[in-house]
C-alpha cells in the first residue's frame, strides 16, 4: 500500500515538474537574448526609437486575437502579451487592468482579463 502511495506521489510530482518546464516564462527586465532562449525565435522583429517589438507565432489564432508579443525598451522587456498555452508573462501586461496607469474606457462595466 505504501509503495502505491509513493508511486502515485512520484508520478504527481513528475507531471507537475514537466508542466512547469513546458511553460516558458518571460519576465520584465529580461534581455532579447533571454526572451529568445525562453520563447524561441520570433516570427518578426521590429524596432522604432528605443523600442523593439518581437512577434511570436501562436496556434490560438484567430480566437485569441493576436500573436504573442514582447516589447523591449532600451533592450529590456517592459511588456508582453502571452496567449499561447506554453508561454507566460510574469509582469503586469498593459492589456490588463493590473498595469500601472490603466484607465477603464468610458462606459466599461468590468475590467479586462
Amino acid at each position: 500500500m505504501i509503495g502505491r502511495l509513493l508511486l502515485a506521489f512520484a508520478f504527481a510530482v513528475g507531471v507537475t515538474a514537466r508542466a512547469e518546464a513546458q511553460t516558458a516564462t518571460v519576465r520584465p527586465g529580461m534581455t532579447m537574448d533571454e526572451v529568445k532562449t525562453a520563447w524561441g525565435a520570433p516570427s518578426a522583429e521590429r524596432a522604432r526609437g528605443g523600442f523593439t517589438y518581437l512577434t511570436f507565432p501562436t496556434a490560438c489564432l484567430p480566437g485569441c486575437g493576436t500573436h504573442d508579443i514582447v516589447i523591449l525598451q532600451d533592450g529590456k522587456v517592459v511588456d508582453a502579451i502571452a496567449r499561447s498555452n506554453g508561454r507566460r508573462y510574469e509582469g503586469n501586461a498593459s492589456y490588463t487592468a493590473r498595469a500601472p496607469g490603466y484607465t477603464a474606457p468610458a462606459g466599461a462595466t468590468a475590467a479586462p482579463r
